[in-house]
């Protein structure tokens, strides 16, 4: 037997023939991220119209268009859930909307925040919530009021049960009722964290992100969501 090495052309006229043979093309990617986008719009429509103030997002490789049918890819979605707002410092306030504040301590994971619920007072200013609000908060050591990550699988298993469907798959952050679809539930917050902030100072090799993308990503909303402690058994 004999082998060779392919030059770099020749490996990738074979990559381009092989998704040309499974129908990975350029109107076909274009064709899969437009009814993607479409069926976006649709949902989060549609939610406006029943009184949620929530929104989907559909990402990874379905919007993307980078999987074909033959490979049963999955459909990620985010959820937005319009009640929330975080925010990183107790002056912000996000009017009409369940307020929590995201802060770290000793105990925090890195690339993790504990969110506490907030109230406003009679003279307009702030305070930290002191009474549970769901039967998933717990208190700290302070007596402030944290939100638990459970409270999605409440909100979701109760929504099932309306339903008349008691399916529930949990895949880490994920709810779903199907191995077929991952919805992750968020809550948006209008600052950048400082993990956020590394995407834009640190020093990065070749040409990617563009200068224009970052400038966007800038001025982009970043999404919580509700991840347990890493070394955690409900996880």
């Amino acid at each position: 037997m004999t082998s060779y090495k392919k030059s770099q052309e020749e490996f990738s006229r074979d990559v381009y023939e092989a998704f040309q043979a499974i129908a990975v093309t350029s109107d076909m990617i274009h064709m899969r991220r437009h009814g993607r986008l479409l069926k976006e719009t649709l949902e989060s429509t549609y939610l406006k119209l029943i009184g949620n103030p929530g929104s989907y997002f559909i990402v990874g490789s379905q919007v993307e268009g980078s999987t074909t049918k033959g490979m049963k890819s999955d459909l990620d979605l985010v959820f937005r859930d319009g009640r929330y707002q975080v925010v990183l410092k107790l002056g912000a306030w996000g009017k009409g909307k369940f307020n929590l504040l995201a802060f770290k301590d000793k105990t925090t994971p890195p690339q993790f925040y504990k969110l506490c619920r907030l109230q406003p007072t009679p003279d307009g200013r702030q305070e930290y919530m002191r009474v549970p609000l769901h039967e998933t908060d717990v208190l700290d050591e302070q007596g402030r009021v944290l939100v638990s990550n459970m409270i999605v699988d409440t909100y979701f298993k109760s929504n099932l049960a309306r339903l008349g469907d008691n399916r529930f798959v949990r895949h880490g952050p994920s709810r779903s009722w199907t191995d077929e679809l991952d919805i992750v539930f968020a809550l948006v917050c209008n600052d950048l964290p400082e993990e956020c902030e590394l995407l834009f100072t640190k020093s990065r090799p070749g040409h990617w992100p563009k200068p224009d993308t970052l400038k966007y990503a800038r001025h982009c909303q970043v999404f919580f969501i509700p991840q347990g402690h890493p070394h955690s058994p409900l996880n």
